[in-house]
């Protein structure tokens, strides 16, 4: 059994949002709160499959797929499986989405 403290994450705060990183040799595991209407950057990981889970909040999830750009709004409580695709998401609400 192991418990990590918040303490051991690597916080990084960008106008956009602040998130901690937990990084292991087998996983990364994100804890993010993205503020009012602010946009991340369009990114994609080729190794590893990004898996979100909403806390709190509503986002605006954009993907790239097949060259067309989608969207779809999700609220607290869905998940989201990214695969290797191109994505950003953006926050809905006036207070910060947790994911």
């Amino acid at each position: 059994m192991k418990i990590i403290p918040r303490t051991k994450a690597q916080v990084r705060r960008t106008a956009v949002s602040r998130a901690w990183f937990y990084n292991f040799p087998e996983y990364e595991l994100h804890y993010h709160e993205n503020f009012h209407k602010q946009t991340e950057t369009w990114h994609h990981f080729r190794r590893v499959s990004e898996i979100l889970y909403i806390i709190e909040g509503r986002l605006t999830f954009l993907w790239k797929e097949k060259g067309k750009t989608r969207r779809r709004l999700v609220r607290a409580g869905d998940i989201i499986e990214t695969g290797t695709s191109s994505h950003t998401f953006v926050s809905a609400d006036r207070k910060p989405a947790k994911l």
